[in-house]
């Protein structure tokens, strides 16, 4: 019962570095969504796409940047439920 126990611990301990990593790039991500939305609402002629151009450099890197967020947020929430089930488990 014991070697559970610490087994667990061990488990939730390595699953909490990785929560913290992941914390970490998504705060820096939403820095850098700021940055942009700021950039944009700054200089809109500078951002604002032309039809037949696309999308413009701006707007592709925020779209990266909230894909990026989504794409942790699910992470963190996987790894919350397998946290849960260790701890019921």
């Amino acid at each position: 019962d014991l070697e559970d126990l610490r087994a667990q611990a061990a488990a939730l301990k390595v699953e909490n570095q990785l929560l913290n990593r992941q914390q970490v790039e998504w705060r820096r991500s939403q820095s850098l969504m700021l940055r942009l939305a700021e950039e944009m609402q700054k200089n809109p002629s500078q951002v604002e796409a032309v039809a037949d151009e696309g999308p413009t450099a701006a707007e592709l890197e925020l779209r990266k940047v909230l894909q990026s967020n989504r794409d942790l947020q699910q992470q963190i929430e996987k790894t919350q439920k397998e946290k849960e089930e260790l701890m019921q488990g």
